[in-house]
């Protein structure tokens, strides 16, 4: 069924009860689905407020503070890229009777807040019964089903009514379990990954969209046109399946003063056979461990931006790509790209940072494929693959499709740069491959 009052279409998600073999297929077809009547966490129904207020114990949970109904994650690791970068939400420590209270007697004006905190040991003893009379039999059967990994983390998330996460990707499998009140939440396949805009890898909201679906930017942001996506209404016990790098924004309605859910994370499913072609989140791990292989080598993210540029416009841009108008006119501009424009923007040559980039590339190629064993940490490897032969490559300087291979690798005479490193030849190019 179609969804109106959007800029982009909308459709919703299957409903299904947790025994229908339909429900099943979907999951293992990585397609989102609500399971419903599944009781896989019938016992934490009774999770609100005052019961959490008295049971779960006394240790500290993380908690945002922010000035607004909306709390964009981001990575405090990163921030060291982006001096600039200003924090959008408080991150705070405190225990559950702190946080009840604040929450419970919010005024306006004041930050709105949100619990995340991750189940362990430390909760009490009530909490810790409820939690083992979860359904486990099926989620363990549903994991060995569809051939998950690990169960990494139940991360317990309170907030209040109108809260809003912004569309982003994880890089696991969730099993969302809405508990109280109601959310809406927003789906887009990774097909659509080109046109959600995700900031770079080195940024500290890796992950997250640059667009804000509420007022969406078409100049800016063209491929918002062609958006298509997938909406779910979750009340108390629905179980949710959000695919692994499905792009999702999460609200708590209006239904209830605040919303409990639980999160049940896995592991990707290891990719021990590839097929082609590549599934459409497979294209998002290559291009992730391409982006952070490129910034271990630099370091300097102005460099990456301008190495990545450099790399794609005016070579790789697709006619009819949704391309942002700003970079429209940088394509209809090649003095942007110029040698003069280059060394304009202080470029520095290749010199410690060429014997690098080989190391990183072969040292990819012996330790692991770009999407390949054991995906679930792929994701955050830095694997690159070197090419083996000089198949399909090409020398534009010698006008040649077979150049020397000396060594197992192709070379070129030239200039000295291309004769010790080809892979770093302006006028060489090859065909990567997994090694």
């Amino acid at each position: 069924m179609e969804i109106e009052d959007k800029f982009y279409t909308c459709e919703e998600v299957p409903r299904l009860s947790f025994q229908d073999a339909k429900a099943m297929q979907l999951i293992a077809d990585e397609k989102p689905v609500v399971l419903t009547h599944a009781h896989i966490c019938e016992p934490a129904l009774k999770w609100d407020l005052k019961y959490l207020l008295e049971h779960i114990g006394d240790a500290e949970h993380v908690v945002f503070a922010s000035c607004s109904n909306v709390f964009k994650y981001y990575d405090d690791q990163k921030i060291k890229f982006c001096p600039q970068f200003e924090r959008p939400t408080e991150k705070l420590a405190m225990t559950f009777k702190e946080f009840y209270q604040r929450f419970n007697n919010w005024k306006p004006g004041e930050k709105k807040l949100y619990l995340q905190q991750s189940l362990s040991s430390t909760v009490g003893p009530k909490v810790a019964a409820d939690f083992v009379s979860f359904n486990w039999l099926w989620l363990t059967n549903l994991q060995k089903l569809v051939n998950w990994g690990a169960l990494t983390s139940n991360l317990l998330l309170i907030a209040a009514k109108g809260g809003l996460t912004p569309v982003h990707y994880d890089e696991q499998q969730n099993l969302f379990c809405q508990l109280i009140g109601q959310k809406k939440v927003t789906l887009f396949s990774p097909e659509h990954h080109n046109r959600l805009y995700p900031h770079p890898v080195y940024h500290p909201h890796d992950r997250q969209s640059q667009v804000d679906l509420s007022k969406p930017n078409f100049s800016l942001y063209p491929g918002l046109r062609h958006l298509h996506g997938h909406e779910a209404i979750v009340g108390p016990g629905d179980v949710l399946y959000i695919p692994i790098y499905w792009w999702h924004q999460v609200e708590s309605l209006n239904t209830h003063p605040y919303t409990v859910s639980l999160n049940f994370w896995y592991k990707a499913p290891p990719a021990d056979n590839i097929s082609y072609p590549l599934l459409p989140r497979q294209e998002v791990v290559i291009m992730r461990n391409i982006e952070k292989m490129i910034v271990d080598v630099f370091k300097e993210p102005s460099q990456v931006d301008h190495f990545f540029q450099s790399l794609t416009l005016g070579r790789y841009t697709v006619q009819g790509a949704d391309v942002p108008a700003t970079l429209s006119a940088s394509l209809m501009n090649p003095e942007l790209f110029s040698k003069e424009h280059l060394n304009d923007q202080k470029r520095e040559e290749p010199s410690k940072d060429s014997d690098k980039l080989v190391g990183v590339q072969a040292r990819g190629a012996r330790k692991k494929k770009i999407v390949g064993k054991n995906s679930s940490a792929n994701v955050r490897g830095e694997g690159s693959a070197h090419a083996k032969d000089g198949t399909n490559s090409t020398c534009s300087c010698h006008e040649t499709s077979n150049p020397v291979v000396e060594n197992g690798s192709p070379s070129c005479t030239c200039c000295s740069s291309c004769s010790s490193s080809p892979s770093l030849c302006k006028n060489y190019s090859h065909a990567s491959q997994s090694s």
